[in-house]
């Protein structure tokens, strides 16, 4: 099963606003499908796409080959977007990812520039405005002792098989309502939570500790938080994950309709008056 990478790294404040009603109108099958100009004659739409992507990739990668340094793991690269009515691909919600730092800061620019080029394709299947299907996909290279990456296969269930929907996990009393809410609502809940659990370490009060905490985990198809990490101070590590620790049991969040486990990075900040 995937796994939905997610970053609230701006958590907002404010109403929570609950519905009575659940919008249950969606569908999320047949996905919807990107038809590129060049793979319309194409037997596997999909495959051509992902091909045209991949060119891409490699041309970005391409370019940073004689300064980059040796890599010895698998690298992936990851790249998501959604399009418009008109079927173009929308640039502010573009997003890139490499497993590598040095690597996702020198391609990153340039792969999403690329990728803007791409023209209008033809939507099949297009979903509502509440909930854009997003498409993503998987690259994983390994990169030989002349700087040279060469191209490895997606693991199955990661290859492109056209867009998905992804709704994150819901607390008590929430309902589904269209993306920007459900986020909102959520966002605005673990911002409460925090509030709620928040304690300041007499230690770190008293050495005058703060910053800020990056805490990772999951949200599993139960519904249950799982695999936390978190990095900052290591004076106030321990409450940071305590305060996520506390979170209760959610609605799972799902993916084109099935529990799924999604990702999430939180920040919480420690800051002495």
């Amino acid at each position: 099963m995937k796994t939905i990478l997610i970053y609230l790294l701006a958590l907002i404040s404010g109403t929570i606003q609950l519905y009575s009603q659940e919008d249950t109108a969606i569908t999320f099958f047949p996905v919807e499908q990107l038809i590129h100009e060049n793979c319309k004659k194409s037997k596997d739409t999909n495959q051509c796409l992902e091909s045209i992507l991949l060119k891409k990739v490699e041309l970005a990668l391409n370019n940073i080959e004689k300064s980059t340094k040796s890599y010895k793991d698998t690298l992936n690269i990851y790249v998501n977007f959604n399009t418009n009515k008109l079927g173009e691909i929308i640039e502010a919600n573009i997003s890139t990812f490499a497993n590598d730092s040095i690597i996702k800061r020198k391609i990153g620019d340039s792969l999403k520039k690329s990728i803007t080029k791409i023209p209008a394709f033809k939507v099949e299947n297009r979903k509502t405005d509440k909930y854009i299907s997003s498409h993503s996909f998987n690259f994983y290279f390994t990169q030989e002792v002349n700087h040279k990456f060469t191209s490895i296969s997606t693991p199955e269930n990661e290859i492109y098989k056209g867009g998905e929907i992804t709704r994150i996990p819901l607390f008590e009393g929430q309902v589904y309502t269209d993306q920007q809410t459900d986020q909102r609502n959520f966002q605005s809940q673990i911002v409460n939570h925090i509030r709620k659990h928040f304690r300041y370490p007499e230690i770190a009060q008293e050495i005058g500790v703060q910053g800020v905490v990056y805490v990772n985990f999951k949200i599993n198809e139960e519904g249950k938080v799982e695999k936390m990490r978190a990095k900052g101070p290591a004076s106030l590590l321990e409450e940071a994950q305590s305060i996520i620790s506390k979170l209760p049991t959610f609605r799972p969040g799902t993916l084109n309709g099935q529990p799924t486990t999604i990702a999430f990075t939180i920040p919480i900040s420690f800051k002495l008056q």
